[in-house]
C-alpha cells in the first residue's frame, strides 16, 4: 500500500494536467475580472463559487487525464503481478484524483480572488474577505469530492481517457442543468429532496443561506455515495480482465 502511494505521488508530481486546467480556469476568470463583470473581490468569489458548473466540468475533464493512464500503459498489470490488491490500487488512484481535484479548486478560487482584489478592490476588510473565501471553500470541498467519486467510477469501468471524459462531461451538463431546472421550477423547493444535491448546496454555501442541518445531511450523502461508488467500482475492477 505504501509503495502504491509513493508511486501515485510520483506520477502526480510528473503530471501537469491539473496545473494546465487550473491555468485555463484562472485565465477565464481573469477575463471576467478585467472586463468588469464583477464589482469587487467578494463579488468575484461569490459568483465564481456559485457557478459550480465550471468546477464540475473541470473535474470531469481531469478524470480522463489522471485515472486512466495506468490502464493504457499497462502499469496497473505490473502493480497487480507484484502482489498488490486491486482495491488498494483503486483507493490510491482515487486519492491521487482527489488531490489533483482539490488543487484545481483551491488554486482557481484563491488566485482569482487575489487578482480581483488587486484589480477591483474590496467592499469589506481583507481579513473578512479571507475568512469568507476560506470558509466557503472548505465547506464546498467535500461536496465536490462526492461528485468526483462518480466521475472516478466512470473512469474505472471504461478505463479509456476519451470515453471516461466524455461520459463525465455529458453527465455533468445534464446533472447541473436538470437539477437546477427541476429545483427552481418547484413552488416549495426548500421542501424538496433536491435541496440535498451538491449542485444546489454549493451555490448556497457561497450565498451563506445553507442551514447546518441540510449541510450535514449533504455531507452524509456525499460520504455514502463515495463509499458505494468505491465498493461497486472495486467489485467491477476485481472481475475485469486487464
Amino acid at each position: 500500500m505504501l509503495y502504491l502511494m509513493k508511486a501515485e505521488l510520483y506520477k502526480f508530481k510528473k503530471d501537469i494536467s491539473a496545473w494546465i486546467i487550473s491555468f485555463l480556469l484562472i485565465c477565464c476568470a481573469g477575463i471576467s475580472i478585467f472586463t468588469k463583470v464583477y464589482s469587487s473581490a467578494e463579488n468575484t468569489v461569490l459568483n465564481l463559487g456559485k457557478d459550480s458548473m465550471i468546477l464540475i466540468l473541470a473535474c470531469a475533464v481531469y478524470v480522463g487525464f489522471s485515472c486512466t493512464d495506468d490502464f493504457i500503459n499497462r502499469t496497473v498489470i505490473h502493480a497487480i503481478t507484484c502482489g498488490n490488491r486491486r482495491f488498494h490500487i483503486l483507493l490510491v488512484k482515487y486519492c491521487r484524483y482527489i488531490l489533483g481535484r482539490t488543487i484545481i479548486i483551491i488554486s482557481y478560487m484563491c488566485i482569482s480572488m487575489m487578482i480581483a482584489f488587486l484589480a477591483l478592490g474590496t467592499e469589506i476588510t481583507l481579513p473578512d474577505l479571507f475568512v469568507y473565501a476560506v470558509k466557503s471553500l472548505v465547506l464546498s470541498l467535500p461536496l465536490f469530492w462526492g461528485i468526483a467519486a462518480i466521475f472516478f467510477f466512470f473512469a474505472i469501468i471504461t478505463r479509456k481517457p476519451a470515453m471516461a471524459m466524455g461520459i463525465s462531461v455529458a453527465c455533468s451538463i445534464m446533472g447541473v442543468v436538470f437539477t437546477n431546472k427541476a429545483y427552481f421550477s418547484m413552488q416549495q423547493p426548500d421542501n424538496s429532496l433536491l435541496r440535498f444535491s451538491p449542485v444546489i448546496q454549493i451555490p448556497m454555501i457561497y450565498e451563506q443561506t445553507l442551514s447546518a442541518c441540510d449541510y450535514q445531511s449533504a455531507i452524509m450523502l456525499s460520504i455514502f455515495t463515495t463509499s458505494i461508488v468505491l465498493l461497486v467500482g472495486a467489485a467491477i475492477f476485481n472481475k475485469a480482465e486487464l
